[in-house]
């Protein structure tokens, strides 16, 4: 139940309309055309480091070769960089709907689609109590299965038992000039 609940809460698992990869041409090599890939945790030394627009680059560029969805999300709703930058806000942060999904009461709509194949979960800033780590990794975990890329941007939260750092299968640091 709540598993299931929770792929369709952050992913719906809808295709994409575009058939073939785009840019493929690209000298990154950023293209992601089957789920499960990889999970990108952007990390900060400092503030001001960069690491919510790295998250963002990374993402858009990954999601303009992919014909896979690619999720972009912040580990921190008090900062909210991500809401910022991109410029639009989802109505639930990373962390509650982590929380909701743990209480199968997830709402219908979790993310908005910044361009196509790229989507962004990121509120605008706000408090509220602290997830529950093994929801945010198990949500993080499920996202994953749904998408080619899942990058999350953690400022400068980089501790030890950092749901995200545990989930990651990359990590990338931000340092300031």
């Amino acid at each position: 139940g709540g598993e299931r609940m929770g792929a369709a809460a952050i992913a719906a698992r809808i295709p994409l309309s575009r058939a073939t990869p785009r840019g493929r041409d690209s000298a990154s090599g950023l293209a992601f055309d089957e789920p499960g890939g990889p999970l990108v945790a952007v990390f900060g030394l400092a503030g001001g480091a960069g690491t919510s627009t790295l998250s963002l680059l990374l993402a858009r560029q990954a999601a303009a070769g992919s014909s896979c969805p690619v999720l972009l999300t912040e580990a921190d709703p008090f900062h909210a960089g991500l809401a910022v930058l991109a410029g639009r806000a989802t109505p639930h942060a990373l962390l509650e709907l982590a929380e909701r999904v743990a209480a199968d009461t997830a709402p219908s709509e979790t993310f908005i689609e910044l361009e196509s194949g790229l989507r962004l979960v990121a509120a605008t800033p706000q408090r509220g109590p602290a997830a529950d780590p093994d929801a945010v990794r198990t949500l993080l975990g499920e996202a994953r299965a749904a998408h080619g890329l899942v990058v999350v941007d953690c400022g400068m939260n980089w501790s030890g038992d950092c749901p995200a750092l545990l989930a990651a299968t990359h990590i990338l640091w931000s340092i300031p000039a």
